[in-house]
């Protein structure tokens, strides 16, 4: 039994993405958004990020993802697209938030 305390323990590997169908690790995850553009609804804004309402839930974004219009000068109500994108997490963000006219 003392012999068993020495041997080279097996190597341990993350439950694979069940979205994806592949390991889990950070390189799966990707900053890089969707060629999809949705059309959505500012619900909140504070202090430099907000969220855009995106049943079931609401979609984060952050001022850098503004494109065309200063982030100050976005309003809750404004209607806006966004494309999709992961945080380092691997949750749903907003990316490329521009006003939708």
């Amino acid at each position: 039994q003392i012999n068993n305390l020495f041997m080279p323990q097996q190597k341990i590997t993350r439950a694979p993405n069940i979205a994806t169908n592949q390991p889990a690790s950070s390189s799966n995850l990707s900053s890089k958004s969707n060629d999809l553009t949705e059309v959505g609804e500012i619900l909140n804004m504070n202090n430099g990020y907000g969220f855009i309402k995106k049943p079931p839930y609401n979609l984060f974004f952050s001022h850098r993802a503004v494109n065309g219009v200063d982030f100050n000068d976005l309003n809750v109500g404004d209607k806006v697209k966004y494309k999709i994108a992961k945080n380092n997490e691997g949750q749903d963000m907003a990316s490329d938030v521009e006003l939708n006219p």
